[in-house]
């Protein structure tokens, strides 16, 4: 499995979610088939996250303990989703 801070280090070298980072949207269901909103990530480690959805303050958790390749699946979603017209969907950061 290796080191999981040397995962963690690698993984923020290259992939810049961190404590406040908004992920935006789905994020693939990596929080469950229910949480469509945007989230504030509020700590993580070298295979969970732990954020709070902006609207609402649900306190959501993905983990991957098989690859510990959650912070790079979820890196897409650290931009904004915009709908078909143009408008910004969930939040405005």
């Amino acid at each position: 499995m290796g080191d999981p801070v040397a995962v963690v280090e690698e993984i923020m070298e290259t992939k810049p979610i961190a404590v406040g980072t908004i992920l935006h949207g789905f994020c693939g269901g990596w929080f469950g088939r229910e949480s469509y909103g945007c989230k504030r990530v509020e700590a993580l480690g070298a295979d969970w996250i732990v954020a709070r959805e902006v609207k609402g303050g649900q306190v959501v958790f993905a983990s991957d303990e098989k690859d510990k390749k959650v912070l790079l699946w979820l890196e897409e979603w650290t931009a904004p989703v915009f709908y078909g017209d143009g408008t910004l969907l969930c939040c405005d950061q």
